[in-house]
């Protein structure tokens, strides 16, 4: 009798035939075991289960058993020497009394009369570590729940499993076997289970020959222009700013250095000395000189009459300020992101580093989501799902994801900050909420500078949960690039000025533009 256990060629029909071909004159039986497994494989199931829980018990016990008994042997000769260092100096004592009694002529005392030696008390037994057993483990409800023992390595490979997956097939009776035999389900059962089996599969297991489509490249080439556009405009803007708020805090200085120098050129009025001789004031030059006294009381116009009711002037019309980001009524989604206002503030004008990894995130999941779907020629594999998003991305973008630089734990929560753009299906399946034949990218810089306002609410408000917690360090250089060096980490929320070197103008501290992030 021989028994083959060829998972991947007993599940394509090419390869069954040829493992037949080897064995001519033999009786040839297909044993499918598919489904909820009998009660006898259940049970040896978690009998091995059980035991290498134990295995793994007994290893962690007898590691800290190890470190238990070094440090008990340690304390034992710790004592010993304490109790010789104890003995030996009541010895060098009772020496240096006999010495000194001799010395003096004293006759040694009685023995009925020498104190008794101080005994020392007896040491407190120590529990020996190395006599401890190890402890007896139990499954818990979720390992008694398990059909199948997990392995440290798996039957197939991801990449073995996703190449094959769509040939997998259960053994006929024409491909030359005398009996098929389904042992723990009946044909039907069996084959609906293996239906659902694959369709699972075919979620979570990763495509690695995936290829790229044009698509996606000539999206993520507008992408980049417009993303640099955006933080071109956000320098440009914060440049300007830095030059009025030097013009505004020159003003005083200037005005200052004004009046001085009108107070030094003024004619000097009091002091002035008489002409020589006689003691008049020299005369005016001809073309100023003041007319007789006479002439100019005849020459002086009469002062007009008042009117019995005068009207007052009506005050002239003040145009109202054009909304800028920082206020609250500014309609966000009906702003022109590279001018809100006419005066060439850029929607993104308050962004910090949080928003533009937001801004970012939420264009690349919505490619990436639309592009997999149109990459991939198997109807069946309906997106990625949420455990495969780092694998995805790296192919992508050719950048790492990993959900502990967005301060997580998880890959679902990092797209629940996303939730506007992309979500989970009930297969935890990366679903786009947006329409892939957009005109622009203009929509994703609304939704983050709104995401923006209500973090900064929800802040206001004391919900801590609202706070970002982004490893600065890591996710400047993809903002950033090359200029991250220059990125001021000692707040966020401040950008780069025209140097690439930290921005730190006051002026961009502006309402709730340091909201929102730790």
């Amino acid at each position: 009798n021989f028994v083959l256990m060829e998972v991947k060629s007993n599940l394509l029909l090419l390869e069954r035939k040829e493992l037949l071909a080897r064995f001519a004159g033999f009786k040839k039986t297909a044993q499918v075991m598919v489904g909820d497994p009998v009660n006898e494989f259940k049970k040896r199931t978690q009998e091995l289960i059980l035991k290498d829980k134990q295995e793994k018990s007994d290893t962690e016990f007898k590691q800290k058993q190890a470190e238990e008994v070094r440090k008990y042997q340690a304390q034992l000769k710790e004592k010993e020497l304490e109790r010789a260092a104890k003995k030996a100096k009541r010895e060098a004592e009772k020496k240096a009394e006999e010495e000194r009694r001799a010395a003096a002529g004293e006759d040694a005392p009685d023995q009925e009369m020498k104190p008794a030696e101080e005994e020392e008390e007896p040491d407190q037994p120590m529990p020996d570590p190395a006599l401890e057993k190890p402890p007896v483990v139990q499954l818990n409800e979720e390992e008694i729940k398990m059909t199948f023992r997990p392995t440290e390595h798996p039957d197939l490979s991801d990449s073995t499993l996703s190449s094959s997956l769509n040939d997998f097939t259960f053994p006929e009776k024409s491909e030359g076997f005398e009996t098929v035999t389904f042992s723990w389900n009946a044909k039907a059962k069996a084959e609906s289970y293996f239906k659902e089996w694959k369709l699972k599969k075919k979620i979570t297991t990763k495509l690695e020959d995936l290829k790229v489509g044009e698509w996606f490249n000539q999206q993520s080439n507008s992408w980049k222009e417009q993303l640099q556009t955006w933080k071109n405009l956000q320098a440009m803007w914060k440049v300007e700013g830095v030059k009025k708020e030097q013009e505004e805090e020159a003003k005083p200085m200037l005005m200052d250095a004004a009046a001085d120098a009108t107070a030094a050129t003024a004619p000097a009025t009091e002091g002035t000395e008489g002409t020589e001789g006689n003691g008049e004031a020299p005369a005016a030059p001809q073309d100023e000189a003041m007319p007789p006294a006479d002439a100019a009381t005849d020459a002086a116009p009469a002062a007009p009459a008042a009117p019995a009711e005068a009207a007052p002037a009506a005050a002239p019309a003040v145009a109202p300020a054009a909304l800028g980001v920082a206020d609250e009524d500014l309609d966000v989604f009906g702003a022109n992101v590279n001018d809100v206002n006419g005066t060439g503030e850029p929607l993104c004008s308050l962004f910090a580093l949080e928003d533009w990894v937001l801004l970012m995130l939420r264009v690349e999941f919505h490619l990436m989501a639309h592009s997999f779907k149109k990459d991939v020629t198997d109807p069946e594999r309906s997106g990625i799902h949420v455990d495969n998003v780092p694998y995805y991305y790296n192919k992508y973008f050719r950048k790492t994801f990993l959900a502990s630089h967005y301060g997580f734990e998880s890959n679902e929560k990092v797209v629940e900050l996303l939730k506007d753009t992309v979500s989970l299906n009930q297969q935890k399946v990366l679903v786009p909420e947006l329409d892939e034949d957009l005109d622009n990218f203009d929509l994703f810089l609304k939704l983050t500078e709104e995401g923006r306002r209500e973090r900064e609410l929800l802040i206001d408000l004391g919900e801590d949960d609202a706070v970002l917690r982004f490893n600065h360090s890591v996710l400047a250089a993809l903002v950033y690039g090359n200029m991250a060096k220059g990125y001021y980490m000692k707040g966020p929320g401040k950008g780069l000025d025209q140097k690439g070197k930290g921005f730190q103008g006051k002026t961009w501290q502006g309402k709730g533009f340091e909201k929102g992030y730790d």
